[in-house]
């Protein structure tokens, strides 16, 4: 790892653990580079609640100092803010008698040292399907808008935001999108949440969401699907680790490795406390992680190659738009199962079969022999649209193929 990397996740682990952290530069520079690196981690704020008390911290020039202050302190507010919105709008769903599932967002802040401090970009709720409607228009009359685009009898998941709190919303129908192949079928493993449902309080507000168990398998599945896609950053594994020092006395680790093992996570699963271990000061014992199933996978754990791919992935696995792209390779090779080349699996993704297009290309509804027609009109499209920084093909490929092989070494695909 870089100065950088090593610095940065000494300062997260200080904040995890309530203390501050000097952290050594060899160039004034590395501080920017430090800022970038959390904010692409969306972290920053936890990284300066640890290091501005320092001496080395304080040693920056003014100017520095002033604006990471102010970016610190207006990211913080506008969290205030929308979790106060949040709160506001749950207590309405609460005097509805709704049983709506507030899934990551509050949940996890609320296990922070400073809450405030891990900011959410949204708030995720399930409802089951006979209730979608009724909460759809509670939002809509509290003056939520809804996001254009989506269709509350359709979509998978609807998007409401608060003009004036900033508050985001997004209303699941499902955890995950049962369209995808790659992962639709982790569904299957929350089937019964409604039924195990808990209530936890955030700031005196009792939260529906699910069980101790189904809610660490969710942080972690919902984690594994942008592994699949394009990579997650660390903040995920810190909402991972955590919840599990947190509530992991209370876990069914039988059930959840079972759950893990049927979707090929379990490899993956176990990294992510060791990621915690060596690098988050969260051991597996404070975690709860039994001693035996830590055992079961000793000759498994290896957790360099994912941390490198989180610290270069961003929050959501979008710190570039070559990485981005990339997730078309890795998905194709996690539906074929890893049988075909990576060469191959570029070739998938550069040209898509008539069931990959046909929702974007309805003509090959009826006459599927246009396919080559609507290969040409989707390379042109994806020309057209570039913008310099957007980065090219071949980037894309190389990155594809190098987390093809990192879905190998994790045995999420043969």
């Amino acid at each position: 790892m870089e100065n950088v990397q090593v610095q940065f996740l000494r300062a997260l682990r200080a904040f995890l653990e309530k203390r501050t952290e000097a952290l050594s530069f060899e160039e004034e520079e590395d501080w920017l580079r430090l800022h970038r690196l959390a904010a692409e981690q969306a972290v920053f704020p936890m990284i300066y609640e640890a290091v501005y008390p320092t001496a080395s911290f304080q040693a920056l020039p003014g100017p520095w100092k002033q604006q990471f202050k102010g970016e610190v302190r207006g990211t913080v507010i506008r969290q205030v803010m929308k979790t106060e919105a949040f709160l506001r709008l749950y207590r309405k769903i609460l005097e509805e008698e709704k049983k709506v599932l507030v899934v990551k967002g509050a949940i996890c802040r609320n296990i922070y040292p400073n809450p405030d401090a891990r900011v959410s970009g949204d708030e995720d709720l399930y409802v089951e399907e006979s209730a979608f409607r009724s909460v759809h228009d509670l939002f809509l009359k509290q003056g939520l808008q809804m996001q254009e685009g989506d269709d509350p009898e359709k979509s998978q998941v609807v998007t409401y935001f608060d003009v004036s709190s900033g508050l985001h919303i997004e209303l699941h129908r499902q955890l995950f999108s049962e369209e995808s192949a790659a992962y639709g079928r982790l569904n299957a493993a929350f089937e019964k949440v409604f039924a195990h449902a808990v209530q936890m309080e955030v700031q005196g507000v009792p939260l529906w969401t699910m069980s101790q168990t189904e809610h660490l398998l969710y942080l972690v599945f919902h984690g594994f699907k942008h592994f699949l896609h394009s990579g997650f950053g660390v903040r995920q594994v810190c909402d991972v680790v955590l919840f599990a020092k947190t509530y992991g006395a209370e876990v069914d680790w039988d059930w959840l490795m079972e759950q893990a093992k049927s979707f090929r996570a379990d490899v993956f699963l176990m990294n992510l406390f060791e990621i915690g271990e060596r690098y988050l000061g969260v051991s597996r014992e404070e975690a709860h992680v039994p001693d035996r199933i830590v055992k079961e996978y000793r000759e498994f754990l290896d957790c360099e190659a994912l941390l490198d791919d989180l610290l270069a992935a961003g929050v959501f696995g979008d710190s570039s738009m070559d990485r981005k792209h990339s997730s078309l390779i890795t998905l194709n090779a996690v539906t074929s199962d890893g049988r075909a080349g990576v060469g191959t699996y570029a070739l998938r993704t550069l040209f898509p079969g008539v069931e990959d297009l046909k929702k974007r290309f309805t003509y090959l509804e009826k006459r599927p022999y246009l396919l080559p027609v609507a290969w040409i009109q989707r390379i042109w499209a994806y020309l057209r649209t570039q913008r310099p920084g957007d980065g090219d093909a071949r980037e894309s490929i190389e990155i594809g193929n190098q987390r093809v092989e990192l879905l190998k070494k994790y045995r999420v695909i043969r």
